[in-house]
């Protein structure tokens, strides 16, 4: 037997579908249980700038009279998306506000909304795009972001620089610090089981793992962390 002070409290932090998928009943019967959803962590404004968001998307969606799926314009589209998008974003833009835009009399909220459509542009789908009425938002998918091929898109990931501010018309640009991480998820409609494997990527060199040599998930994840844990030049 295992005594235990009386003062001790464990928390156990799980996946709602964890929890009611995987945990044995007794186990959570051991405990007073708590939901918390990512918009319980938003503040008002923060709450305010998601709510926008969904009616950005539902307008998006709903082109010539035709009401498409969400998920059909947004991939990876889910009811807590705006929400994670905007908790990912509102430190970003704080410190730019306070950064290299502190000079300027710009609003969190709005900046963090344009922000954040801006972000939603780099999981649309090209054809929602077109279907759009919005020539802004085809400028911005179009010319600024890079959709056309992995390797500009390696290119600018690489290459990205601090940003960039017009005195005419300043607006925080939170992608240098969004993209700044060691690994992306790149989604694509072509097929690429005719693609001949290339060495080379951007300057960087490549390396190819192909599902179908792995035995199991373990086998993916070792090659990918022995990837990640070599030469940097990758």
């Amino acid at each position: 037997m295992c005594f235990v002070h009386d003062n001790f409290r464990a928390i156990v932090i799980v996946e709602s579908a964890q929890a009611i998928g995987d945990l044995p009943a007794p186990f959570l019967n051991r405990f007073e249980k708590q939901l918390i959803l990512k918009k319980d962590l938003l503040n008002s404004a923060q709450k305010n700038v998601a709510k926008t968001l969904e009616a950005f998307i539902k307008e998006y969606n709903e082109v010539m009279g035709m009401k498409i799926p969400k998920r059909n314009s947004i991939i990876g589209y889910n009811a807590d998306l705006t929400n994670s998008l905007v908790l990912k974003l509102s430190p970003i833009i704080e410190r730019q506000l306070a950064g290299p835009f502190s000079g300027f009399n710009l609003d969190f909220e709005s900046e963090l909304l344009e922000a954040s459509k801006k972000m939603l542009l780099w999981i649309a789908t090209p054809e929602s795009i077109v279907r759009t009425n919005v020539q802004t938002l085809k400028d911005i998918y179009f010319d600024q972001q890079k959709h056309n091929n992995l390797e500009e898109f390696v290119q600018f990931v690489t290459n990205s620089q601090s940003p960039m501010i017009d005195d005419q018309d300043p607006h925080c640009n939170p992608e240098k610090d969004f993209f700044n991480v060691s690994n992306f998820v790149v989604m694509t409609f072509s097929a690429l089981g005719s693609v001949e494997p290339f060495q080379s990527l951007a300057g960087l060199k490549v390396s190819w793992i192909k599902l179908h040599d792995l035995s199991s998930s373990l086998d993916l994840t070792k090659a990918t962390k022995d990837f990640l844990a070599s030469d940097t030049n990758q």
